[in-house]
């Protein structure tokens, strides 16, 4: 009796060291997969990085753009109000010519002789 006790108890032993085996196996998978999804959550996370790195680098260019825009506006805005100027200026002395020359022509008529 005492031997097959003991030969049930080595079974016994037995099939939890294969139960053990057998967990230890599932483990050591499920590290391994932990560990590879880390890697790729950290590729990721650089790659993430990265992106955010260049969408900062392109608004820093939009904005630079934009300004640069803005300032060519300004110039052209500055320069239609100097040639808006200049033609008033030029508008005036037209009108100053041709008074000029209506008084001109008054002032021969009164030299004129029949």
């Amino acid at each position: 009796k005492e031997v097959g006790e003991v030969a049930l108890a080595l079974s016994e032993i037995s099939s939890s060291a294969e139960e053990l085996s057998v967990g230890s196996d599932q483990i050591l998978k499920a590290m391994t997969s932990l560990s590879e999804i880390s890697v790729r959550v950290k590729e990721g996370s650089a790659e993430m990085k990265r992106g955010a790195a260049e969408v900062t680098r392109s608004q820093e260019n939009t904005k630079n753009i934009s300004a640069e825009v803005l300032d060519s506006i300004k110039e052209i805005v500055e320069g239609t109000e100097q040639i808006t100027s200049a033609m008033n200026n030029v508008s005036d002395i037209t009108e100053k010519i041709g008074a000029g020359a209506e008084h001109l022509d008054s002032e021969v008529n009164k030299f004129e002789t029949s």
